[in-house]
C-alpha cells in the first residue's frame, strides 16, 4: 500500500476513550506528510541529476572510443 503525503494530511482517527490528543496526532501526521513530500521530491531531483551525470559519462565514454580508435 503506497500512502502519500496528501493521504497523511487527510488521515481521520476515531476518538476513543483515554486515546491520544488529537492536536498531536494532527501535527505529527503533517509533519510527517511535509518530511515525506520532502523526500519525494529529493528523489525526483536525484533521478534527474543521475540521468544527466549517465548521459554525461556516455559522452566521455564515446570520446574515450574514438581516441582508442
Amino acid at each position: 500500500m503506497k500512502v502519500s503525503p496528501l493521504d497523511l494530511r487527510q488521515t481521520q482517527f476515531r476518538s476513543a476513550f483515554r486515546g491520544f490528543d488529537r492536536a498531536e496526532v494532527t501535527a505529527l501526521m503533517a509533519e510527517v506528510a511535509e518530511d515525506y513530500e520532502f523526500a519525494l521530491h529529493e528523489v525526483d531531483r536525484l533521478r534527474q541529476e543521475l540521468a544527466k551525470t549517465e548521459a554525461v559519462l556516455s559522452e566521455h565514454r564515446e570520446h574515450e572510443r574514438n581516441l582508442r580508435n
